[in-house]
């Protein structure tokens, strides 16, 4: 899929026929193709932005596996090979998986995208066991089909009952919205609500409501690597802190 640019969510649509070759592959040696015979308990821990293992195609292969079979994932947000925010499910999930010992798993939130009054889209997470939720974060993103390349933006969260509600404004109602949260339990689980992804005007009266910037944040904001600087007369700029570059996901926004 990734060497074909056969993304799930392109537009239009299109998937050139597979190759002999292609088939063979998907059939017998992608990952996917063995979902079947999966008999361990199966943790996935993920960064949004790594080049592989795009989270929306990799959470499709849980679909795959036999009924009996545990199963969680979580998606760190602008991670590419670092899943440092929720790395911790490491050692719970062999603790009660290897070790035998009684630590709860939530089961998995229900996730939906639609329209509020005024035709913003809007995610409402409904999560298994709300009581035990210490904390709860949105995120969106706009348009890009390709998983590694979206910047993945922060939603303003509420509470309504036992879902969670959150604005995503976007610029054209006929492009992708794809949005996902993140559920940090009283034991320190998290786990991720399904990918979802919706056109806002095949929802009803979407209002296009989010508007283009000019603005870059400063440094230690958007950009990595970064420091503050002062020239002369007071302008305010940023420089880079080692040799390694910086980097401003803004740009793909």
């Amino acid at each position: 899929y990734r060497s074909r640019s056969v993304w799930m969510y392109n537009k239009p649509s299109s998937e050139p026929k597979p190759t002999p070759g292609e088939k063979l592959y998907l059939a017998a040696v992608a990952p996917q193709s063995h979902a079947l015979q999966i008999t361990a308990a199966t943790l996935w821990l993920n960064g949004t932005n790594d080049h592989h293992g795009g989270h929306e195609r990799g959470e499709q292969t849980f679909k795959m596996l036999p009924a009996n079979v545990p199963w969680s994932f979580a998606h760190q947000p602008r991670g590419h090979h670092d899943t440092t925010d929720i790395g911790q499910n490491t050692k719970l999930w062999l603790q009660k998986h290897v070790l035998g010992k009684k630590i709860h798993w939530p089961q998995q939130a229900d996730s939906r995208i639609s329209l509020d009054s005024g035709g913003v889209p809007e995610l409402r997470v409904s999560p298994a066991d709300p009581e035990q939720v210490r904390e709860l974060k949105m995120y969106y993103a706009l348009k890009n089909p390709v998983s590694f390349g979206r910047a993945w933006r922060d939603v303003e969260v509420k509470r309504d009952g036992d879902s969670w509600l959150g604005q995503m404004p976007v610029m054209n109602v006929e492009d992708y919205v794809f949005a996902f949260a993140n559920i940090r339990y009283d034991n320190r689980v998290v786990r991720s609500s399904p990918f979802t992804a919706a056109i806002p005007a095949r929802l009803g009266n979407a209002k296009a409501t989010d508007k283009p910037s000019a603005d870059l944040s400063g440094a230690g904001e958007a950009w990595t690597n970064a420091g503050p600087v002062q020239g002369k007369g007071g302008v305010k700029g940023f420089r880079i802190l080692s040799n390694r570059g910086t980097l401003n996901q803004q740009f793909s926004d």
